[in-house]
């Protein structure tokens, strides 16, 4: 028995060393998180790049196993009260504001929301960056991808805080991001629901924006995602009808719409016409 209560003096003696280990581990985690990120985005002109890193992917994930095993040892050392968690709880709060001050470098990168293919098997992607209160909204055609590299030409590009165009979609198409290829060669992305910020014709080579473009994407008609067969969304159509002000769609392309040659379009233009 006195044996016993001799070891146990001893083991409580002893200096647990984790969490000032646990605190070297996090910091190195950290380092490798910082200099070798996941996703890095390069930019020239209308020129974007897009790479994907092996070790980015191994440093992310050994950063979260580090903040775990962190987590863990640092309520061991609360339970056992060593005092040397302290020291790992200090290097936890300094990581996180390390990442956070360093995560301002990569925020507002564009993020891939759809695509869509041509008859030639050219790819177009709508791509999406937000940082606080700004938007950008771009569509893009892919250039070249690997594994590790994706690039692309930025085609247009608008931030669509004010002169969006209200599209009708056909019944069914949910409201997640969708870019959308027409039968005559027009581009048009939609971010928000049915809301477009920009579009560009392949065919004739025009970019439209909400803002910036200098061709606006309310030259383009609301119903010109609509084939014959289509049933027209009837939501969109309200949202549509009853947008204010400068909002509204142009009358003059409305009009146009009356001699469409699908049938949809030119019963849907006589409706607005007649119940604005």
């Amino acid at each position: 028995m006195k044996q016993y209560h001799v070891v146990m003096k001893a083991s409580r003696k002893r200096k647990d060393y984790a969490p000032l280990m646990m605190s070297v581990l996090l910091i190195l985690a950290t380092w490798m998180t910082i200099s070798f990120p996941v996703h890095r985005q390069f930019r020239t002109g209308d020129f974007l790049t897009f790479t994907t890193s092996p070790l980015g992917v191994f440093s992310e994930r050994f950063c979260n196993v580090a903040s775990i095993a962190s987590i863990t040892i640092l309520l061991m050392s609360i339970f056992r009260k060593n005092w040397l968690g302290l020291i790992l709880f200090f290097v936890g709060i300094l990581a996180m504001v390390v990442g956070l001050v360093f995560g301002v470098e990569f925020a507002g990168q564009f993020q891939d929301e759809a695509s869509v293919k041509d008859s030639q098997g050219n790819e177009y992607h709508l791509l999406n960056s937000n940082f606080l209160m700004g938007t950008n909204v771009a569509i893009a055609k892919v250039l070249s991808h690997s594994d590790k590299e994706t690039k692309y030409k930025v085609l247009v590009e608008d931030p669509g805080k004010e002169g969006t165009l209200q599209m009708v979609r056909k019944t069914g198409v949910p409201d997640a991001p969708r870019l959308f290829l027409t039968s005559n060669g027009l581009l048009i992305g939609l971010l928000y629901g049915s809301s477009c910020i920009d579009a560009y014709d392949l065919k004739n080579k025009i970019a439209y924006g909400a803002e910036i473009s200098n061709h606006k994407v309310k030259e383009l008609s609301p119903f010109a995602l609509l084939v014959e067969g289509d049933v027209p969304n009837e939501q969109d159509f309200q949202t549509l009808l009853h947008r204010p002000g400068d909002d509204k769609p142009n009358i003059a392309v409305i009009k146009k719409d009356l001699t469409s040659q699908i049938p949809i379009v030119r019963k849907l233009a006589a409706r607005y016409l007649k119940e604005k």
